[in-house]
């Protein structure tokens, strides 16, 4: 293949997954509220008497449009992995190509992720602990003037 048409490979690749991570942000976006509430049932859970504050009008909804976002990919993760996998396959020889324990296992990984978190941090005390650790070192850095124990 000449240069040229190594990016128009690429190019058709990217086009690809471009369009199925918009299919799996708009499948997201049916799910959008339950989506939601479960993350803030989680964010509310560990950090009680905490509440989510909007500072700007367009917030709330760029707030779920980045949700539906990493949800899309989550979604789109096995067809992005595939086109990945289908641009690079050609130049590997015949005992190299494994694309479909590629394709698994890239997408497993990638699930397993968030899904290890999830189910090592159950407690209420983790991500409070992590956020007060957090506020500390912000605080050392620079302290603000809206709370009180800086």
């Amino acid at each position: 293949m000449s240069f040229l048409e190594h990016l128009d490979e690429l190019r058709r690749r990217l086009v690809a997954s471009v369009l199925s991570l918009l299919a799996g942000m708009i499948v997201a976006f049916f799910f959008i509220d339950r989506i939601f509430d479960f993350i803030m049932r989680r964010c509310t859970r560990s950090a009680e008497g905490v509440a989510a504050h909007l500072h700007r009008a367009d917030e709330a909804f760029m707030l779920k449009v980045k949700i539906a976002l990493l949800a899309g990919l989550v979604i789109a993760a096995p067809l992005i992995m595939t086109q990945l996998w289908l641009f690079i396959a050609p130049a590997c020889t015949p005992r190299k190509k494994f694309a479909l324990p590629f394709i698994v296992m890239a997408s497993l990984f990638f699930v397993a992720g968030p899904l290890q978190s999830l189910l090592l941090f159950p407690s209420r005390d983790v991500p409070r602990r992590f956020l007060e650790r957090l506020h500390d070192v912000h605080a050392r850095i620079a302290p603000c003037s809206r709370c009180t124990r800086c």
